[in-house]
């Protein structure tokens, strides 16, 4: 009688495990972790609420994250640099003369970065 009940909390262990599996694959493909990444930099005088981990977006489709928001120690007035981690599938369309904004989405006003590509060179 106890070994059967060993192969169901044996079972019930391996379903736990694998449904965490799963929950932890789409959590990560959702916010792009396990992608391959660049890293680019931007500089604002007030980040208007952008919040580390945002979305940052080309043309309403998210290709990365905000992964740090800090102060610029080397400029003269107080100005904010912008870390963003951007799927590198996608970096061939940021050029020179991109511009970034920062916007507002929803009801809440949650914000994102979004990314105007320049011209090619």
């Amino acid at each position: 009688m106890s070994e059967r009940y060993e192969l169901k909390a044996g079972l019930f262990l391996l379903c736990a495990v694998l449904l965490l599996l799963i929950a932890v694959w789409l959590l990560g493909e959702e916010r792009q972790i396990f992608s391959r990444q660049a890293e680019y930099f931007t500089e604002f005088a007030d980040v208007q609420g952008l919040a580390e981990g945002a979305p940052v977006r080309i043309g309403g489709i998210t290709v990365g994250r905000v992964s740090r928001i800090g102060f610029l120690e080397q400029a003269p007035e107080p100005t904010v640099q912008i870390t963003l981690l951007i799927n590198t599938e996608f970096a061939s369309r940021l050029h020179a003369d991109s511009t970034a904004a920062i916007e507002t989405q929803g009801l809440l006003g949650d914000k994102f970065l979004a990314i105007k590509p320049g011209k090619a060179a």
